[in-house]
């Protein structure tokens, strides 16, 4: 199956740029601006940068797993400026992740990507797909947008994150082969995926195939044909029988 991996539209003049995986094989397929959608079928990936989908991790050792995904949601919520969706994920042991995005950000980058024939399976945020390392911070890039992955934290490469959080750590690149090596496999298992809830993605059901659909209005011309043969005929049978 081929993977369509692409950066999220943080707003309406945001032009990603949009990659085909095949095979192993990554070819740029240019800006979103000028995708052309086609039918095969294929697996759709939008990263969300750090700056518009923000990351925190929690410890709830008293909880199960999914009551504390519940109540981490809750909490980023209260803790958060305004109205936003959140999503949160066990990830191994008493640690929650939580992502949580502007509701409008979503509804306004999701409408853009459908526009143009690019329907997500996963939105996750570009923190998520880098693997954390406990002896240094990753730097990683991808489409433009860089995000600084430590043990508990995702944030852009800013001047004033680094100064709060990272100080004198030691932060190494990663590069563009390890990168797109994450990124395939965030694709296969999403450590946290923001299509959930009001943003699930909603698959329309087909009753039949195509082949289906081609028999049965076969089917429906040859009734309808004969039909109308049949009223010459039971005509024809008439006079003859009253001739």
């Amino acid at each position: 199956m081929t993977l369509i991996v692409t950066r999220f539209p943080s707003h309406e003049f945001d032009d990603p740029a949009v990659w085909r995986v095949a095979d192993g094989e990554w070819t740029d397929s240019g800006p979103l601006s000028g995708h052309v959608a086609s039918g095969d079928e294929m697996t759709v990936m939008a990263i969300v940068a750090p700056a518009d989908a923000r990351c925190t991790w929690t410890s709830l050792p008293e909880l199960e797993p999914k009551q504390a995904e519940g109540v981490a949601r809750i909490r980023a919520a209260e803790h958060s400026l305004g109205d936003v969706h959140a999503v949160a994920r066990n990830v191994g042991g008493d640690n929650v992740v939580t992502s949580t995005i502007a509701p409008t950000v979503m509804e306004q980058g999701l409408a853009r990507l459908i526009l143009r024939g690019l329907n997500p399976d996963i939105v996750i945020p570009a923190g998520l797909v880098v693997d954390a390392h406990p002896d240094h911070v990753a730097k990683a890039e991808f489409d433009g947008v860089t995000v600084l992955r430590g043990a508990t934290y995702a944030i852009p490469d800013e001047p004033v994150f680094r100064d709060l959080l990272i100080d004198s750590a030691t932060v190494e690149d990663v590069d563009a082969d390890a990168m797109r090596h994450m990124l395939v496999v965030a694709s296969e298992r999403p450590l946290l995926n923001l299509r959930e809830g009001p943003f699930a993605k909603r698959i329309r059901t087909e009753w039949l195939t195509a082949e289906q659909r081609k028999w049965l209005v076969r089917l429906l011309v040859a009734l309808v044909a004969a039909t109308l043969l049949l009223g010459p005929v039971t005509w024809a049978t008439y006079m003859s029988a009253t001739a």
